[in-house]
Order: structure tokens, then sequence, then C-alpha cells
């Protein structure tokens, strides 16, 4: 169980961290600054997509879907 959370946890923050890149990024890219709000939104979307989907990686194809009838 432990080691869901460690794994879960680890995504959310590598997404987070690729986000603060990716507003970084465009900092020395452009030569200005995002506004606020959308330089704190672009890394907690990429946090919550990253966080979503990586776990996922890595599970067997064959395993049933989620909504499976």
């Amino acid at each position: 169980m432990q080691n869901d959370v460690d794994r879960d946890l680890f995504w959310l923050v590598l997404g987070a961290l690729v986000g603060m890149f990716a507003v970084v990024f465009h900092k020395f890219t452009f030569g200005f600054d995002l506004p606020a709000w959308l330089g704190a939104l672009i890394p907690l979307i990429s946090a919550v997509v990253v966080g979503s989907i990586g776990p996922r990686l890595g599970e067997r194809a064959s395993a049933p879907p989620i909504a499976y009838n």
C-alpha cells in the first residue's frame, strides 16, 4: 500500500517539475513572463495529467478496463 502512495506521489511531483520547467523555459525562450495565474496553472495541470497517466504506465494490456461490464 505504501509503495502505491510513494509511486503516485512520485508522478505528481514529476508532473509539477515538468510544468515548472515549461514556465521557466518560456521565460528564457521568449524573454517575457507569463501572467501569474497561467504560470501557476501550468504546473498544476501538468501534475494532474502526469499524475494520472504515469502510474498506469507499465500495466498489463490484458487487464480489464475500469468500466468493464
